[in-house]
């Protein structure tokens, strides 16, 4: 930006950041992707995560008045996925993971329920700041892996380039799905990413072009 020092653009960019940050991505993303909606899969209360939590979070319990709820209360699936969740929040998440290894299951057979065992996974991962671990997991995703599952793992990665301070490895990620046809609210997400990766990186003219786009 002529005429303005280093200063002052970064003033501008900060500030630009902190308004949109109240609906922006944060680390967790609490948005619910379209895939979620099939199946009711996690019951557990919403967890506070580095990044606003992923989708399952933000999934009801089912009713009891439901013709369902019977039968998911004794599904061993779901049963097994709250332990897990019950063991990481009283203090034992390196115990959840273990189990998790164990018994996640396939995507051959529901993936409905590999999806809720994925993200609680990645829940866990935010949780004990083991972001390698969230790095990680993006290459180890099964082929059959939804386009939306993936994205949403891809942007999870991201941000946590992002916590370890590598905003040219969030970039990276994240440019590709901007332009893979994504729906409005990925990319709104994808977008808040581009600009804290430009911020990381110290581009704050690129941040700031961001911001106005």
């Amino acid at each position: 930006m002529p005429g303005v020092s280093v200063s002052r653009q970064r003033w501008i960019v900060l500030c630009l950041l902190t308004v949109m940050a109240s609906g922006a991505f944060a680390a967790s993303t609490k948005h619910k992707p379209a895939y979620a909606k099939a199946a009711v899969i996690k019951v557990v209360p919403a967890k506070v995560a580095t990044k606003a939590a992923p989708a399952a979070a933000t999934v009801a319990a089912p009713k009891p008045a439901t013709v369902a709820a019977p039968a998911a209360a004794t599904d061993p699936n779901l049963v097994a996925l709250q332990m897990v969740s019950g063991m990481a929040e009283a203090g034992a998440p390196h115990l959840a993971l273990q189990i998790m290894d164990r018994d996640q299951p396939g995507t051959a057979g529901v993936p409905a329920d590999w999806m809720a065992w994925e993200r609680e996974r990645i829940f866990i991962y935010q949780q004990s700041h083991a972001w390698k671990s969230v790095i990680a997991r993006v290459d180890q995703l099964p082929r059959d892996a939804t386009p939306d599952l993936r994205a949403w793992e891809t942007m999870q990665a991201a941000d946590a380039w992002l916590h370890l301070g590598d905003g040219a490895k969030a970039l990276a990620l994240v440019q590709p799905l901007v332009w893979s046809g994504v729906d409005d609210r990925t990319l709104a997400d994808l977008r808040q990413l581009v600009i804290r990766s430009y911020t990381a990186m110290g581009k704050l003219d690129d941040a700031l072009t961001a911001v106005i786009r």
